[in-house]
């Protein structure tokens, strides 16, 4: 019985030193957590929801136009910029362009992706909201960045 009883304690503490020295254990999904922005030229941007899982960033936005010309974004324009100052560029392979009324918007989603790194590791992400163009000046701009910072699991 003492042998049983010590081979159990052998292997829970073996157990024990192995999963303390993977180091912690992230969620499968982390939130990120940003407010939403008015940003230049009557941009405005409202962030549904947003995570980060292992290689990937997912973001969903609406984003409304608040000036007097028809808005265009080009969800190409938009990045990831990782708190090791590495900028991601949009991830997907649908190119529309969406076009927004004075008044009007539009949800707008946008994946990012590092092959080559976890992108739960890092302390902080901005959003570079960019590809936005109007009628009277059809440029695309960048036109603001907004600060997401990681939160609790995802659910």
């Amino acid at each position: 019985m003492r042998l049983a009883q010590l081979a159990h304690a052998v292997a829970v503490t073996t157990l024990a030193i192995t999963l303390g020295a993977c180091g912690p254990v992230l969620p499968r999904r982390i939130a990120l957590i940003g407010n939403n922005a008015t940003l230049q030229s009557g941009c405005a941007v409202t962030i549904m929801d947003a995570w980060v899982r292992d290689r990937e960033i997912m973001v969903k936005l609406w984003v409304n136009n608040l000036s007097q010309d028809m808005m265009m974004v080009n969800r190409d324009g938009f990045a990831i910029r990782l708190s090791d100052g590495r900028i991601l560029p949009r991830h997907g392979a649908v190119h529309d362009t969406y076009r927004m009324m004075p008044g009007g918007g539009h949800e707008v989603f946008v994946k990012f992706i590092d092959p080559g790194m976890d992108l739960r590791l890092y302390k902080g992400y901005s959003l570079i909201v960019g590809g936005v163009s109007f009628a009277t000046d059809p440029r695309e701009r960048v036109v603001g960045e907004i600060p997401m910072l990681p939160g609790d699991e995802h659910r």
